[in-house]
C-alpha cells in the first residue's frame, strides 16, 4: 500500500476501492512473475546464452561496484575451477564462499534478466489464459 501511495498520492489511493486497490496490488505482483524463473531456465542461460555471456563481461568492467564485484568473483571462481591462470585483482574466498557464490549469481542472474522481465510476465499470464 505504501508503494502505491508514493506513485499515485494519498489523496488518489483514498478515492480508489478496496476492489480498485486490489486489482493495482494483483497488477503490480503479476509483474513481477517475469523475474521468476525455473531452475532449466536458469541453466540454460548460465551455459548457453551468449547474451548473458557478454554481459558477464561488460558487468565486469561496469561502474556499479555491485555489479563488478558479483562478476569478478564468478570469473575467478570459474578460472580456479577450470585450472586456468587467474587474471585481473584477486579475490579472497573465505569459509562462507558458497554463500557469496550464490549471492553474486543471484544479483548477476537478476540483473540480466531484469531488462525482458515485463515481457516474460506478459508470457507467464498469456501462457495460463483459457482459450
Amino acid at each position: 500500500m505504501n508503494a502505491i501511495e508514493l506513485v499515485l498520492g494519498r489523496k488518489r489511493v483514498k478515492e480508489l476501492s478496496a476492489s480498485d486497490l486490489w486489482l493495482l496490488l494483483e497488477c503490480a505482483y503479476f509483474h513481477d512473475t517475469g523475474m521468476a524463473l525455473s531452475n532449466e531456465e536458469i541453466r540454460e542461460l548460465w551455459t548457453g546464452n551468449n547474451e548473458f555471456k557478454s554481459f558477464l563481461y561488460t558487468a565486469m568492467e561496469t561502474n556499479d561496484f555491485d555489479k563488478k564485484q558479483a562478476a569478478l568473483y564468478y570469473k575467478q571462481m570459474n578460472d580456479l575451477l577450470a585450472g586456468r591462470k587467474l587474471s585481473g585483482p584477486k579475490i579472497e574466498f573465505p569459509l562462507d564462499w558458497p554463500v557469496e557464490m550464490e549471492k553474486n549469481i543471484t544479483l548477476l542472474t537478476g540483473e540480466f534478466i531484469r531488462k525482458n522481465h515485463p515481457q516474460k510476465a506478459r508470457e507467464n499470464m498469456e501462457s495460463m489464459s483459457v482459450q
